[in-house]
């Protein structure tokens, strides 16, 4: 799971890796708010791949999002429809 994270006192916000924070009590805060972003932190489509270290990556960008963080690379298969993945890897991974 990731988190789309606002630093305090800063603009940034990072999609951070749940493993990777250190703020459990916050965590389970979040988790327990209904959930009403809908589908703004989706994928809209992918822009490319590439292979780091035996692992694949997506270029992707984010769907209503409108600024520096619109494009990003992201773990494959992290948050991405199962459908737009099957279409991305028979149209462009497969040649």
């Amino acid at each position: 799971m990731y988190y789309l994270i606002t630093w305090k006192n800063y603009y940034d916000e990072d999609w951070v890796k749940e493993s990777d924070l250190d703020c459990n009590e916050l965590i389970k805060k979040f988790k327990k708010k209904p959930n009403h972003i809908g589908d703004y932190y989706l994928v809209e489509f992918i822009i490319g791949h590439r292979k780091i270290n035996d692992q694949f990556e997506l270029y992707v960008k984010w769907k209503n999002y409108d600024h520096e963080n619109a494009v990003e690379w992201i773990e494959y298969k992290q948050m991405v429809k199962q459908q737009m993945l099957e279409e991305y890897e028979t149209n462009f991974m497969n040649h």
